[in-house]
């Protein structure tokens, strides 16, 4: 396929139904992220909600990219032995967790617990 094709192809405009089928969800979760502002980039004709192709292809960029780096703060959470962002706790909770530990985090884990969960937040927020 030339590059022109390719371009073309990219293009191509997609009905949610079509979108849905494309990204394997369903045409409610499709129209629940477009309200929540947080799926595929759309646009209207009218009454009509329609996606490009090409637009769909960076939005599913954009999800491995993210999902990439959440999976590196769980790995780090979970090696560290932390609740991590999916609720998944392993190991030993550190004693700067506990309730007769003081507040103030001193130690070396509590300080990169601190990091990771910082990182998440900002994952979570779109910011990072």
């Amino acid at each position: 396929m030339t590059d022109r094709a390719r371009d073309l192809d990219d293009d191509v405009l997609m009905s949610s139904n079509e979108c849905a089928r494309r990204l394997g969800v369903s045409t409610g979760w499709l129209s629940k992220a477009r309200k929540r502002g947080d799926g595929p980039v759309y646009f209207r004709i009218g009454r009509l909600v329609r996606y490009r192709l090409s637009a769909v292809r960076i939005w599913i960029r954009k999800q491995e990219e993210e999902t990439s780096k959440v999976a590196v703060c769980e790995k780090e959470a979970i090696e560290l032995g932390q609740t991590t962002a999916l609720g998944i706790t392993t190991g030993p909770i550190p004693k700067s967790f506990s309730a007769d530990s003081s507040s103030r985090g001193d130690d070396a884990n509590s300080r990169q617990m601190q990091r990771i969960g910082k990182r998440l937040r900002r994952l979570a927020d779109g910011k990072e």
